[in-house]
Order: C-alpha cells, then sequence, then structure tokens
C-alpha cells in the first residue's frame, strides 16, 4: 500500500507525519523545540525512539551546528518500506545501471526513411547525422511515454541481494535472461536450469525471478559494497518490422518537427497536435 506523507509548520516547529493507510503505523516527527537561524544553528540531527506500532522522532539532545550535524537521517526501521503496487523497493532491486544494445538492427526508424517523411531529398546527406541523433531522441521519447522498447536492448541490473519472486524487474516482454553472481571469490555464471523467469507486477508489464522449484538461490559471497547479483534481460522487438507503424509515425513526425525547426522556438503560444497527442495511447504500458 502506498505510504501517504504531509507535511505542517505548527508554532515554529516542524512537524512532519507518515502514515502507510488503513490498519498501518503512523510516525510523527517533531522538530526540536523552535527553529532558530540557519547561519547560527544548521540543521539537527534526527534520531528515532520507540519500539511499537508508533514512535517519535526528535532532535538529538541540543541543537548543534550545521557543519558538526550536517543534513538530518531519518531511519526506517520503525516502519517497512512500503512502495506503491507493483513496484519494487529501490534497495531491494535497484535501477538498471547499464543498458547493452543488442546487434539485430540499431533504430526501428533508418534515416532514408526519416528524410522521406520529412520531405528531404535522398540525395542531401549533409544532414544525416543530425536526423540519426533526432531518431534516437525520439525513439527514447516513445520508451518513456509507454514503457516498452523499440530496438533489441539488453537491460543489466546490479543487485545486492537475490530478488524476490514478488520483486519484479522493470522490463516489459523479457525473451531471454542470463544470471551472474558472485561467490566470495569470482563471478559465476547461474546455468538457465536452475532458474526461471516470467511476466510479472501490475498486468504482467514487468519482469520475476525464481529459483527452480527444487532449487535454491547460490549463496553469496561478501563484499564491503556494490553489487553481488547481475540480471541480464533481453527484450524489444527482433525486428524492425516489428515495430508497431504508430512508434514509427511518431518518430518520423517528431524527426520532421525538428529538422523544420531545430532550435524549437516558436513566437506563439504552442498546443499539443491532436494528431499525434493520441498516437503512442495502444502502445502504454499503463499502471
Amino acid at each position: 500500500m502506498a505510504a501517504i506523507y504531509r507535511a505542517q509548520e505548527v508554532g515554529g516547529g516542524a512537524v512532519y507525519s507518515a502514515q502507510e493507510g488503513a490498519g498501518g503505523t503512523t510516525a510523527t516527527i517533531t522538530g526540536a523545540g523552535g527553529i532558530p537561524s540557519a547561519e547560527a544553528v544548521g540543521t539537527p540531527a534526527l534520531t528515532a525512539t520507540g519500539g511499537g506500532s508508533a514512535g517519535v522522532i526528535t532532535g538529538a539532545g541540543g541543537i548543534a551546528s550545521a557543519e558538526a550535524v550536517g543534513t538530518p537521517t531519518l531511519s526506517a526501521s520503525l516502519w517497512p518500506v512500503v512502495s506503491p503496487p507493483g513496484i519494487p523497493s529501490a534497495e531491494a532491486v535497484g535501477t538498471p545501471t547499464l543498458i547493452v544494445v543488442a546487434a539485430e538492427f540499431d533504430e526501428p526508424v533508418t534515416v532514408a526513411e526519416a528524410k522521406l517523411a520529412a520531405r528531404m531529398d535522398a540525395d542531401i546527406t549533409v544532414l544525416d547525422e543530425e536526423v540519426a541523433v533526432a531518431i534516437s531522441a525520439a525513439r527514447q521519447q516513445a520508451e518513456l511515454i509507454t514503457g516498452r522498447r523499440y530496438r533489441p536492448t539488453v537491460v543489466v541490473y546490479e543487485l545486492a541481494a537475490w530478488p524476490l519472486p514478488t520483486e519484479p524487474l522493470s522490463v516489459h516482454a523479457a525473451r531471454a535472461c542470463a544470471i551472474d553472481y558472485w561467490d566470495g571469490a569470482a563471478w559465476q555464471t547461474l546455468p538457465p536450469s536452475e532458474y526461471v523467469f516470467a511476466p510479472g507486477g501490475i498486468g504482467g508489464n514487468a519482469t520475476c525471478l525464481a529459483p527452480q522449484l527444487d532449487r535454491r538461490w547460490p549463496a553469496l559471497g561478501d563484499v564491503a559494497i556494490g553489487p553481488r547479483v547481475r540480471v541480464s534481460l533481453t527484450c524489444g522487438p527482433v525486428t524492425r518490422q516489428a515495430v508497431p507503424a504508430a512508434v514509427k509515425l511518431f518518430i518520423k513526425a517528431h524527426v520532421s518537427a525538428w529538422l523544420k525547426n531545430p532550435e524549437a522556438t516558436a513566437s506563439a503560444s504552442m498546443a499539443v497536435n491532436p494528431l499525434l497527442a493520441r498516437l503512442l495511447d495502444a502502445e502504454r504500458l499503463w499502471g
């Protein structure tokens, strides 16, 4: 259940409250006394106390100088880390740290196709490099809007621990998976027969991992800091022909607009083109 936060200044002291939701725990964070000027006082350190379903966080002793204290740190030991439904916690899963493009094809729209859509002569090549950059930018925008990949891609997650089956990785329609892990001495490759991967999360829009029914994840070696598990998920269309026509049209239209107005400026207010506003709705991953 998603966490709900609110902040309110009461009587010169900052008061914050956090509530997980109906039936959840409630915690209150109270600034230490009045709040003097930042120059004289700095930011108070905060520590957590309490052990029941509710706890209070107050300033640690007197208020020290900013040089001695620095930025306040809040401990989450009193309350569970809550993520929105279907979205794993950052601590458990992390974010993809490396994206490597596979070799089947580069972009869903070629330079020649984009130039034709922009009504540019094929023999004029002076802007070909700019056209290629605009294609990549439009494709990235389409991927951000829809949550899908539109070229062959390997998304690599580097994790501190094995993900739970209920902690999906944000990769849609993964078609291959490779796992490496740190055993304490070297990185080892886990045989594909040891694990399974399948769609997970809301609407099956992400990817979940689990060991086979009769297996367990291997023990991980200790590290001072850094990842101990690397999950590489291959996704995206196999061929350029598999990219939906709406996505290709979206890319071509944006490339044409950028070529005609490279500064992206306008002397009057601009409105969203109704022909493009809903072009990617059918591709968008909702939830």
